[in-house]
């Protein structure tokens, strides 16, 4: 048997969980937010409430990652990733990683834990090599 995390350790995680710069939300077995820190508002420009489907957090194709992705984590217990695109308000399309991992009380998997990589940059530049690549076999 392990042993039980402080008071102290339990508050620092909360803390360093809160003030990431990566989104960092929790999701119970039901498929309700029970934590979502301030990234994860500010980037749901504050609809991540705890309570609510973390499922309506995304749109399009991203809802369908979200729930196949979760459903395997929740059965299996084993970490999972999907990526998403989305416009935001000024057109800008926005990429991420979504990593989620199995939250345990004892053997019971009781939710995930998802922790999104901002990824546009690295997107933008695979757009625009893809781009390159392709000019470069047309005038070939």
């Amino acid at each position: 048997m392990s042993p039980q995390p402080s008071a102290n350790s339990i508050d620092s995680l909360r803390w360093a969980l809160e003030t990431s710069l990566s989104v960092v939300y929790a999701v119970g077995a039901d498929g309700l937010l029970v934590f979502a820190n301030g990234a994860a508002r500010a980037r749901w420009h504050d609809a991540a409430t705890a309570g609510m489907p973390a499922i309506d957090l995304f749109t399009g194709d991203a809802r369908g990652h979200l729930a196949d992705v979760a459903a395997r984590v929740l059965t299996t217990g084993e970490s999972g990733v999907f990526d998403a695109g989305e416009v935001g308000p000024a057109g800008v399309r926005a990429w991420a990683s979504f990593a989620l991992s199995p939250l345990r009380e004892g053997d019971a998997i009781t939710g995930y834990l998802c922790i999104a990589t901002d990824t546009t940059a690295l997107k933008r530049s695979e757009l625009r090599l893809r781009r390159s690549e392709q000019l470069m076999v047309d005038t070939q």
